[in-house]
């Protein structure tokens, strides 16, 4: 009989955001050694759970459902009783033998219910450091609550960066560990697509439109860039809150015929076989797995210096945000004027421990209490 492993999502799985494709990764590597059930914070059609058959149960605890600002302050103050009641109902329900949280802002309340009812494996997964955004007062009342959670009820504590486990594990950071972000780097293969051709200037920016992503700067360092070659091209790949002003600003710039923007469940590979560049100014990151991708695709990437250098490769600049967008822009057109690409290479020995294959058997391994804390 195989063991039950509780997956506690990050928000949804529909989107293809890095915390998506992680849980994708390792429940259908290890589908036929445990049976996953996952819970979701948001609502799934029956339609969209049949997409997803490697989890044998899917619950739904929808969250941020409501759109009225006064029914949406009653939905945070009652959502950790909800979500406690959903918990609770959960493990009265079934066994499991691990829980695998994705979620720090919810999932702690999972976590709780879990050491009660003696789970013996409770992981804690941090892809990115604590919530940066800004926030109200009573939303950071309920962050600092659920952070506080954590450290007592986890067992095993893992991250996809030091950074990330610092910043979420506290004075227990010393307890935990990294596990690299796993890439199938069988699909990130430039040898399976055409070259786009070094007489081409297509950049590209693969993430949700938020705060984090610093789109704003992102346009205004393309602006730069598109002034010193009217030729460039700009992909952006994701979907988000600020999807309103990122077009209005892109007319604004008057971008308009050199910017596309794609769904986020567009063909990633094929999409970064035709560009040359990255640009990646997120104000934070728990790793940046897309950075790691697009290097395997041989392509140059220009990333904010609060991404963790763990993410590179060989191929990647850290600027300053400080520095302003301008100085991105000259940065980047002096790269591509000097013509220094070619000098630049991937350190293969680096890209290979992000192999999924070479992964998959430390969750097998967590998953079996071997790294639970002592």
């Amino acid at each position: 009989m195989k063991k039950r492993v509780l997956i506690i999502a990050e928000h949804d799985l529909t989107s293809k955001g890095g915390i998506q494709q992680n849980m994708q990764s390792i429940t259908t590597h290890l589908v036929d050694r445990y049976d996953f059930d996952v819970v979701v914070f948001t609502d799934m059609t029956e339609h969209e759970k049949k997409a997803f058959g490697q989890y044998k149960n899917i619950y739904c605890v929808p969250c941020d459902v409501v759109d009225n600002k006064i029914e949406r302050i009653i939905e945070n103050v009652l959502r950790p009783f909800r979500i406690m009641r959903a918990a609770r109902k959960l493990f009265r329900e079934n066994q499991y033998s691990a829980i695998h949280c994705h979620d720090t802002l919810k999932a702690p309340l999972f976590l709780l219910e879990a050491k009660k009812n003696n789970v013996p494996v409770r992981i804690m997964h941090c892809h990115n450091p604590s919530e940066k955004d800004p926030v109200g007062c009573l939303k950071r009342i309920y962050y600092s609550f659920m952070e506080s959670l954590v450290n007592p009820t986890t067992n095993v504590k893992i991250g996809c960066s030091e950074d990330a486990c610092k910043s979420t594990f506290g004075v227990q950071a010393s307890k935990s560990f990294v596990v690299n972000n796993e890439i199938d780097l069988s699909c990130f293969d430039p040898n399976k697509y055409e070259s786009v051709g070094d007489d081409k200037l297509n950049f590209i920016h693969v993430g949700r439109f938020t705060h984090q992503k610093n789109h704003e700067f992102l346009l205004n360092v393309f602006r730069g860039v598109y002034d010193a070659f009217p030729q460039s091209k700009l992909t952006l790949v994701g979907w988000g809150v600020l999807d309103k002003e990122i077009r209005e600003q892109i007319d604004t710039l008057g971008l308009h015929d050199a910017v596309t923007i794609l769904p986020p469940d567009s063909n990633i590979p094929l999409l970064m076989s035709q560009v040359n560049y990255m640009i990646f100014p997120s104000r934070y990151e728990g790793l940046g797995r897309v950075l790691i991708e697009a290097q395997s695709m041989n392509i140059m990437c220009f990333a904010s210096n609060c991404i963790p250098e763990e993410t590179d490769l060989g191929l990647c600049d850290y600027l300053d945000l400080n520095s302003g967008a301008d100085s991105w822009s000259r940065h980047i057109v002096d790269f591509i004027s000097g013509d220094v690409r070619a000098s630049r290479e991937i350190d293969k020995e680096k890209q290979s421990a992000f192999d999924v294959n070479n992964i998959i058997q430390t969750y097998v391994d967590i998953y079996e209490g071997v790294h639970c804390e002592q």
